[in-house]
């Protein structure tokens, strides 16, 4: 795929992992002297070597070859079933960075390069970066929390309203998101964005440093060509709509490998880890902490409440602990969004124990007009139950109980 890419007729690699380390991987030819015999036209060799010439050294991935293809299939599989353009999926250790899996749907043909078209021939997870829609509600609210100007238990008014004025500026809400007077923790569980956006402005400015502070808009220097590094607004350019966009996921862009970086903080005890796909004898220890503990707190047990009883129930894994996000976006074409073509994700972790594995995942442009709830969050359920398997994770017995509100809707 385009992680390991290919190489020409003379051996030389085209792109991916082939063509940056094709040096290394090549090595160098050695040289000998030839005669040639003037009666059979034969060669031969003489014993003298002009330069021997040094072997090629391997390149080790932290890749699960297993868990690769297993996921690989299970995208290709649902996004077909979906008639999505395309997505991707990344299964990351949050404490060490070791990414065991990176897919992408739709994938080049090896065997066919004639046929290829060079967009399949890039690392889509790393090159293409995508607004977040309300994924990024993990991270206004990381924001607001650490500041200080609002708590878990906080009363919001949400106005019980899908559409209102906030400041005399129009806020929208999804379908099913409606609520009135409810705490701040369910304002991001069930992902209202009038109730995110009163606590947000409270932020101000500073959200933009929040943003920052997770590695939104900065290069993850992962070892891949062409890692696009996103795009965050700077308050020296916002305009009064400004901090009401950033806060439900819009005028800031990011990959799928700085989503899996930025989840991780909140997963592996508030530290932002440098991803890898390098097989490593050892990892950095993880320093610079970015998140307070209660923050973290907090924070943990909104994205779990989110999977029990908000929108991300469909992610719910029987027996372990699930912890995680969903984002629907309008995707952007010739300078104006067109409301129906969306951009899908899911972001989180699951988790038994110590054991934790991030799984961040994206559908672009399904067949149908949807939320992420039915489209990221039973994907990611899916490539969690292989991780699980292929780990050999075994589940609790029970399960961790669900408290479900029968009025909670999807979105």
């Amino acid at each position: 795929g385009p992680i390991i890419g290919c190489t020409d007729i003379d051996n030389n690699g085209l792109f991916g992992l082939e063509q940056k380390y094709n040096e290394q991987l090549s090595g160098t030819p050695s040289i000998q002297k030839l005669q040639q015999d003037a009666k059979s036209k034969h060669f031969y060799f003489e014993e003298e070597v002009i330069d021997s010439g040094t072997p090629g050294t391997p390149v080790t991935l932290s890749i699960d070859a297993n868990l690769q293809f297993m996921i690989q299939k299970h995208l290709d599989t649902f996004l077909q079933e979906i008639d999505a353009k395309e997505g991707g999926a990344i299964v990351m250790d949050p404490y060490t960075g070791q990414i065991t899996a990176m897919v992408a749907y739709p994938i080049f043909d090896p065997n066919n390069l004639s046929a290829i078209d060079l967009e399949t021939t890039k690392c889509r997870p790393v090159t293409q970066a995508f607004e977040l829609g309300s994924v990024i509600k993990v991270f206004s609210a990381f924001a607001a929390i650490e500041e200080g100007v609002v708590t878990p238990d906080e009363l919001i008014d949400c106005e019980n309203k899908l559409e209102t004025r906030v400041d005399g500026i129009r806020v929208r809400t999804a379908q099913g998101s409606e609520n009135g007077i409810i705490p701040f923790s369910q304002v991001i569980e069930q992902s209202n964005n009038i109730g995110t956006v009163k606590v947000v402005k409270r932020v101000g400015k500073a959200l933009y440093d929040y943003y920052k502070k997770v590695g939104f808009g900065d290069y993850t220097h992962i070892e891949l060509s062409g890692e696009h590094k996103g795009f965050v607004n700077h308050p020296d350019n916002w305009s009064a709509l400004s901090i009401y966009s950033l806060s439900y996921g819009y005028e800031i862009t990011t990959t799928l490998i700085q989503l899996a970086r930025a989840i991780s903080v909140f997963a592996n005890g508030g530290y932002l880890v440098q991803p890898s796909i390098m097989k490593k004898d050892t990892y950095p220890l993880l320093q610079n902490k970015i998140v307070s503990d209660l923050t973290l707190q907090q924070l943990n047990e909104i994205l779990e409440l989110s999977v029990r009883q908000g929108t991300g129930k469909r992610a719910h894994v029987h027996g372990y602990r699930v912890k995680g996000k969903t984002g629907t976006a309008n995707v952007l074409e010739n300078g104006q969004y067109n409301e129906r073509k969306n951009l899908y994700t899911f972001i989180g972790w699951i988790e038994k124990d110590e054991y934790k594995k991030v799984i961040v995942t994206y559908v672009k442009e399904a067949n149908r007009k949807s939320y992420a709830a039915q489209i990221t969050a039973p994907l990611f359920k899916k490539i969690a139950e292989s991780v699980l398997v292929n780990d050999r994770i075994i589940p609790m017995p029970q399960d961790y109980p669900l408290t479900l509100d029968a009025n909670v809707k999807e979105h």
